[in-house]
């Protein structure tokens, strides 16, 4: 566990001092939770943090020499229930730190506020692209619909939940078998 969040904080700041560095070659600054938005959405960081879920919840449901007499102290049913209520909370957490090293990674080059800068919107119109950043964002609906801070939560949002999907899945097999 220690290991899986060692290389998440190590993975976020390095996917973060690429948009960290766009934003200093334009001379723009930018809002914290865009760095969240632009580390979350590339894909091979998507990839790693797969892995890392998998990691992090392939023992699930953690059975170990004391589990039997833990069931039948409390019973099946309550020990089911403590183990997919860490599968929730580790999720939670996991996607938390995420969050978190992203924005201090970026908090010195940031503006307080919840609007968009230039920085973010030269992402998504592609210039970070042209000037050799590995740096996207496609879904400009949500640029003009959502503010930074909603389109972050609501993207750690759904992170939690399919990290709390993968986690349920390799509970179940584990389970069964």
């Amino acid at each position: 566990i220690i290991v899986v969040f060692i290389m998440c904080i190590v993975m976020t700041v390095y996917r973060s001092l690429e948009y960290i560095n766009y934003a200093r070659e334009i001379g723009g600054i930018m809002n914290c939770f865009e760095t969240y938005i632009t580390v979350i959405n590339n894909g091979w960081f998507g990839i790693i943090m797969f892995i890392l879920t998998l990691l992090l919840f392939m023992d699930a449901p953690f059975i170990d020499n004391n589990s039997l007499y833990v069931v039948s102290r409390i019973g099946r049913y309550r020990w089911c229930v403590g183990k997919i209520l860490y599968i929730f909370i580790a999720a939670i957490i996991f996607n938390g730190v995420i969050l978190l090293t992203a924005i201090l990674s970026s908090v010195a080059y940031s503006f307080p506020g919840n609007i968009w800068s230039e920085t973010f919107l030269g992402v998504v119109n592609g210039d970070a692209v042209s000037k050799g950043f590995d740096v996207t964002f496609y879904n400009t609906e949500i640029v003009q619909f959502l503010s930074p801070a909603g389109t972050a939560f609501m993207s750690a949002l759904l992170m939690v939940l399919l990290d709390c999907m993968v986690g349920m899945l390799l509970y179940l097999l584990n389970l069964v078998n």
